[in-house]
């Protein structure tokens, strides 16, 4: 009987070609041709511009998940190296275990591994290993060269509100842009005088003030309360770069990242007058009134590096989305000692800016 076969393929970032998994797959179809067995092209599963550390990829999750179907829909899972499953070495050993399972043979083709072998638990744990060494080293290198950017004064990477990137890809400094710091000085001069971080962001939504374009993965480009807290805390706007402030650690087995900071003595802070856009006595004031807010209205900071969604008390918290536009349902009101909290639409409660036809009321868990 001939053997069918899966394949799959990655690659990790969006700087790289995508014919890096048409590459890929040409080595498989040789493979599979070689010894008389047949590639299924409706199995062929892919990731792109993917983390290689994580194994939540929705190609990867497919490939598993039909694996567990009855009757097997194929007998052998082909991959060019074992790194593009995982160059994480629990996470590599958690897919192989899981295709042993229910009988799948996995085939690295470049390195010759087959788990038909009894000595392929030995390979795999081996190249694993080399795997999960090769990205922490990486990981060192690309750190070491933005510590040396950051030195000389250079920009290292994102966009920052304020502020225009100029130069080339090697090379990269941050220019004021005039109309951006105009809004920055209003929304400092604003929170000195008093303005809470919702009201700041209701009257530049109202007045349709340009924002910060939205992350990756994001639908609305508006001003909310989170973002303009953290332009507040920003040490930029006093021409003060401060680089290694946090790290982002990946939650385990899993594609997100979870900020976490550094202690004080890892930072790196550079002057860079030619960048102020708030003098020193407004952001003084404004640093002095969130400290008395944080002291008066604070409730404590969550310890730990999961996320505000994984140790919420509200059982619906990370859930709930808008049925007309996606956007996450949050806690809109009984915020306060006591209150009675309930969900609303964040867009319909805030951002007026952004049209929803969801008129849904606010409604409770209870």
């Amino acid at each position: 009987m001939t053997l069918r076969c899966a394949a799959y393929a990655r690659f990790s970032s969006d700087r790289q070609s995508p014919a890096s998994i048409q590459n890929q797959l040409r080595k498989c179809r040789e493979f599979a041709a070689s010894h008389g067995w047949q590639l299924l092209e409706a199995r062929v599963y892919r990731d792109e511009a993917l983390g290689d550390v994580g194994a939540d990829r929705p190609g990867l999750l497919k490939l598993l998940e039909a694996a567990k179907s009855v009757p097997k829909p194929f007998d052998i899972v082909l991959v060019d190296d074992t790194s593009r499953l995982s160059r994480n070495l629990g996470d590599a050993v958690r897919v192989f275990e899981q295709l042993n399972f229910v009988g799948i043979r996995i085939v690295a083709v470049s390195q010759g591994i087959d788990t038909q072998n009894e000595q392929a638990d030995v390979l795999m744990t081996v190249h694993g290993l080399v795997d999960s060494l090769y990205i922490k080293e990486l990981a060192k290198k690309t750190h070491r060269g933005l510590e040396g950017r950051a030195i000389q004064g250079l920009h290292t990477g994102g966009r920052c509100f304020g502020y225009d990137n100029v130069g080339d890809r090697r090379q990269v400094k941050l220019q004021i842009n005039a109309v951006e710091a105009a809004t920055v000085q209003r929304i400092f001069g604003m929170a000195a005088d008093g303005c809470s971080l919702r009201t700041i962001a209701k009257t530049l939504n109202g007045e349709q003030v340009p924002s910060p374009r939205p992350r990756a993965g994001k639908q609305y480009a508006t001003w909310c309360p989170t973002a303009t807290r953290e332009m507040l805390r920003r040490e930029l706007y006093v021409g003060r770069i401060v680089w290694n402030r946090s790290r982002f650690i990946k939650l385990p087995g899993t594609n997100k990242r979870l900020r976490q900071d550094r202690p004080q003595n890892e930072w790196r802070i550079v002057e860079q007058p030619e960048l102020r856009i708030i003098d020193e006595n407004l952001w003084q004031r404004v640093q002095t009134r969130l400290s008395w807010v944080a002291e008066a209205f604070g409730r404590g900071r969550r310890a730990g590096l999961f996320h505000r969604a994984a140790s919420s008390q509200h059982l619906f918290t990370g859930f709930l989305k808008c049925g007309c536009c996606g956007a996450n349902l949050v806690i809109v009101t009984g915020r306060g000692k006591g209150g009675h909290q309930s969900y609303g639409e964040l867009s319909a409660s805030l951002r007026r800016a952004v049209p929803c036809r969801n008129r849904l009321g606010y409604f409770s868990e209870k």
